[in-house]
């Protein structure tokens, strides 16, 4: 019975060991001040399970962002994201990814899909393209608000990392499915 509770309790610290550096509970940009409006800025509690890493923040990042031509204003979420520490391949029907958030960024800020609100007649068909369509709103950072004040990007976020062509793309997020987003 002693060499039984032994194994288990082996095996529990292995697996606590390998959890605790899953990059789904260690890769993020933690807060250590503010942001935008002086909202609290990047990742504020990471929180995690066996199975799942929890993930709360306000999307906002804490590099600075900004100006914006549209009339949104970026304003603090209290979102708490969670993704699966061991992703698997969906089988059968590839499910479409839907309009607003399909991930987050290392910082916290919501990764949106690359399409814009906006469809052909309102009929929830041939989505416009957010670069294309609402580019010109985007800041520096190619990120916006939308009309709940959430600050995103749909597309590459340029302030996150910086470009080389000798070591490998860093990680800068998570899609809800539990994949790494380079």
């Amino acid at each position: 019975m002693k060499l039984f509770i032994s194994i288990v309790c082996i095996l529990a610290s292995i697996n606590l060991i390998l959890t605790q550096t899953n990059p789904a509970i260690i890769s993020w940009t933690k807060a250590t001040g503010t942001g935008y409006n002086s909202i609290i800025a990047n990742v504020f509690r990471i929180q995690y399970s066996s199975s799942y890493s929890y993930i709360s923040c306000h999307s906002i990042p804490s590099y600075s962002i900004g100006p914006w031509s549209n009339p949104n204003t970026p304003s603090a979420q209290n979102f708490t994201f969670k993704l699966p520490l061991n992703p698997t391949v969906q089988s059968g029907t590839k499910t479409v990814a839907p309009l607003g958030h399909i991930g987050i960024w290392s910082n916290g800020v919501s990764v949106y899909n690359a399409d814009d609100g906006q469809t052909y007649n309102n009929l929830g068909i041939w989505n416009r393209n957010a670069y294309f369509w609402e580019g010109s709103s985007f800041d520096s950072c190619k990120g916006h608000a939308d009309g709940s004040s959430e600050y995103h990007n749909h597309v590459n976020p340029i302030c996150m990392y910086t470009s080389s062509s000798t070591s490998h793309s860093s990680l800068i997020g998570f899609a809800f499915d539990g994949y790494p987003i380079y």
